[in-house]
């Protein structure tokens, strides 16, 4: 009995799967085109229009907008990781930041040397002359981003041929305006 009503349901299973309905079968490519006209949504927008006003951006410390020679998000970033303190006049701060060391030996003459010509190349960059037992080491100015120092780096490279870019703080003086 078991055996013969699982029968009639496999049997009755097959009827029903062998039964054609063409009702909701697409047969031919008409078919499957619907047209969704009324089902689709409508957005209404307006072109915008320039009206010849730009957008002022006020820049603090007495800069204008020619002294930015790199992206407005690169200053604005700026200035904001470094906010204006309350007091205002010129400051020297530590930043970190990038010198190009020419020299490193344990001679104190050759330092001195390379020293002196690191300013006749470049008088108005700053070497530091450092020493730590036995080493002496010239550094040459105060880069706080890499594209500052590429040309002068070019141009120690040949006078110097084992310069090279070392991470270091370096200090910068800042001009906040007197308010």
């Amino acid at each position: 009995m078991k055996k013969l009503s699982t029968l009639g349901f496999f049997a009755l299973l097959i009827g029903l799967a062998s039964c054609k309905t063409t009702k909701n079968i697409p047969q031919t490519k008409n078919d499957l085109k619907e047209n969704l006209k009324t089902e689709r949504v409508k957005y209404s927008y307006d072109i915008e229009k320039f009206d010849g006003k730009g957008v002022v951006i006020n820049v603090p410390m007495g800069m204008d907008s020619t002294d930015f020679k790199f992206y407005i998000t690169e200053a604005l970033n700026a200035l904001l990781d470094n906010p204006i303190p309350k007091k205002f006049g010129i400051h020297v701060e530590e930043y970190e930041g990038y010198r190009i060391q020419i020299y490193r030996g344990r001679s104190k003459t050759q330092a001195v040397k390379a020293r002196r010509r690191s300013y006749e190349i470049f008088p108005h960059l700053r070497p530091y002359m450092e020493y730590r037992s036995p080493t002496y080491r010239v550094k040459v100015g105060d880069f706080l981003e890499r594209y500052e120092y590429v040309k002068v780096f070019k141009r120690l490279k040949r006078e110097f041929p084992s310069a090279m870019i070392v991470p270091s703080i370096v200090t910068v003086t800042v001009d906040y305006g007197d308010r």
